[in-house]
């Protein structure tokens, strides 16, 4: 008996209120066991080869894998085309092949082949993980679920995220673990063999070759109502906008206002840091919006010191280092866990496809030069020299990490493309969907693929000049638009007291820079960083002890640190 002992408790107590799966499937004749307890908060099911994980939705009195007599099938996310979402039983009827314009995670187990087929979609949005380890095949919607004491890391993956916040292609920081590419539908019997079938084409979303002028705005505003009512027609509960003082948020708070729908809207107050303070602009604008239009809103209030460490940790724990981003953002899913059915609206992508993704030195200028700019912009040796990444170790990364940018579609949206699926999916896209609440479900009207492939019909440059998101907020919401925000900040606008301020950064540092944060970079970083690193430790010199390069370091190692296992 090959028995793989999982930690049961610990998987009960980190992941109570957030929505999971989890799938360990036998390969070869395989025999293992997991130790599972029964739950009120789990949801287990157990075939002969195969073993199903869920967290447990008491709105539907159901998991995300449902059981059929020929089937079991997890469906996370939803479809707009055929107008179906988590939890909804009719996934059983569902074709793989039908499922296209939408954010989700397929897998459906065949009883009687033993086989699985997994589909994600196009641009990869919703998180899927996968691993291969001594005869089990696993699938987790948490890379952490996947994590094994003593695994051994990725440096490309590691190299990559450090750089610019993101893994590329399958990467992730763990060579076992690898990210479910997107657009991919694979199928895999119980031999262990698996098909690659890529289902999605990225080069037939637009060409990139039009000019942004009235009639332009007109049809992008035009793709993006038609997406909003597309996603407002899901029946799955009550609409939740998480409202910020940006442009994304806004545009859809005008539309559903304008369209008379119910909807409630929620706003974390997560202080800005400008220089030196820290300046409340969500907290301030966000709900001075909804109060303006007569809306509901509901303030989280930015959390105190200790409460900033505790969400700092509880971000580590669930998203781990898969994504350094929004540790401010833990408050927020608190405070929504008592919608158990709810709708969230979430603004993914709106300022890539309206305002251009990537912009550096350069960009736009002439487009054949993106891509060269991209990749030296975002593979700089700074990290991989600080740990000692060198030579063949080096070299590789960057040669695969090229090699993925030019597999992307030449052309104007060549860069386009790579933000979508680099900086969209990789870096920014798991702050919210590996946070939500079971039951809950999450649509990204700017993913819509009538709005992708409006928008990326324009050329990038044109959009950036503009800056058509905006432009299109004041154009058809100019109500909306006319109050300040993150985008348009007042002339006077007072910071926080210094007191406060420093208390935050002081908080910060410390749950950063642990003894055994500075023990672990220590031991890490090489040559002449070893005294830039002694600077940064005493606060002395600051502008040359590379204070950019420790706390992006201190981050990444602080999300590696686990408390447990769930696969020991």
């Amino acid at each position: 008996m090959n028995t793989r002992v999982c930690d049961f408790a610990w998987l009960e107590n980190n992941f109570e209120g957030v929505e999971f799966f989890f799938l360990a499937m036998a390969l070869n004749g395989t025999e293992f066991h997991l130790d599972i307890a029964d739950s009120r908060s789990i949801d287990s099911i157990q075939i002969p080869g195969i073993v199903f994980l869920s967290s447990l939705s008491t709105h539907h009195s159901s998991s995300l894998a449902i059981e059929s007599t020929q089937a079991v099938t997890i469906f996370r996310g939803y479809e707009l085309d055929i107008g179906i979402s988590s939890y909804d039983n009719r996934v059983t009827e569902v074709l793989p092949k039908s499922l296209e314009n939408g954010v989700f995670a397929f897998i459906r187990y065949n009883k009687h082949s033993k086989s699985l087929i997994v589909r994600s979609d196009l641009f990869g949005v919703s998180p899927l993980f996968y691993r291969i380890d001594n005869g089990i095949f696993y699938l987790s919607s948490h890379n952490v679920l996947l994590r094994r004491q003593g695994d051994k890391s990725d440096t490309s993956g590691e190299i990559s995220l450090l750089n610019y916040g993101f893994a590329f292609d399958q990467h992730t920081c763990h060579a076992d673990i690898k990210r479910f590419p997107p657009g991919m539908q694979a199928s895999i019997d119980a031999s262990g063999h698996i098909i690659w079938q890529p289902w999605g084409c990225w080069s037939n979303l637009g060409q990139g070759d039009r000019f942004v002028d009235d009639s332009a705005a007109q049809e992008v505003e035009s793709a993006f109502r038609e997406a909003m009512q597309r996603c407002t027609a899901l029946a799955h509960g009550d609409i939740v906008l998480p409202l910020s003082s940006g442009y994304d948020s806004r545009r859809m708070f005008g539309f559903l206002n304008e369209e008379n729908l119910e909807f409630e809207t929620i706003t974390a107050q997560a202080y800005k840091r400008i220089g030196n303070r820290y300046y409340d602009i969500d907290g301030r604008f966000g709900p001075e919006v909804a109060r303006r239009f007569g809306r509901p809103n509901r303030l989280v209030p930015a959390r105190t010191p200790e409460g900033l460490s505790a969400d700092l940790a509880r971000r580590d724990l669930l998203i781990g280092s898969e994504s350094l981003m929004h540790g401010w953002s833990m408050g927020l899913f608190e405070a929504l866990r008592g919608n158990t059915a709810a709708c969230i609206f979430d603004g993914l992508g709106g300022d890539a496809l309206g305002n251009s993704g990537f912009v550096f030195p350069g960009f736009h200028v002439n487009y054949e030069n993106n891509i060269d700019i991209l990749f030296n912009e975002t593979a700089k040796p700074g990290f991989a020299r600080t740990l000692g990444y060198q030579g063949e170790v080096y070299d590789g990364y960057r040669q695969a990490y090229r090699d993925y940018l030019n597999s992307l579609p030449p052309g104007t949206n060549q860069c386009e493309l790579a933000f979508l699926l680099l900086r969209t999916r990789r870096s920014i896209a798991p702050w919210i969907l590996m946070n939500q609440a079971p039951g809950s479900l999450v649509v990204f009207p700017y993913l819509e693929l009538g709005h992708v492939r409006k928008t990326l019909e324009f050329y990038p440059g044109e959009k950036y000049r503009v800056f058509l998101q905006k432009y299109c907020l004041e154009k058809y919401y100019p109500h909306y638009f006319s109050i300040p925000g993150s985008r348009a900040m007042p002339a006077v606008l007072p910071p926080l007291p210094i007191g406060d301020s420093n208390q935050l950064d002081k908080v910060e540092h410390q749950y950063f820079f642990s003894a055994e944060i500075v023990d672990a970079i220590e031991s890490r970083i090489h040559g002449l960083n070893k005294y830039y690193f002694a600077l940064f430790r005493s606060r002395l010199a600051l502008k040359y002890s590379r204070p950019w390069l420790f706390e992006t370091l201190a981050r990444y190692i602080r999300s590696e640190i686990r408390t447990g296992y769930f696969l020991r």
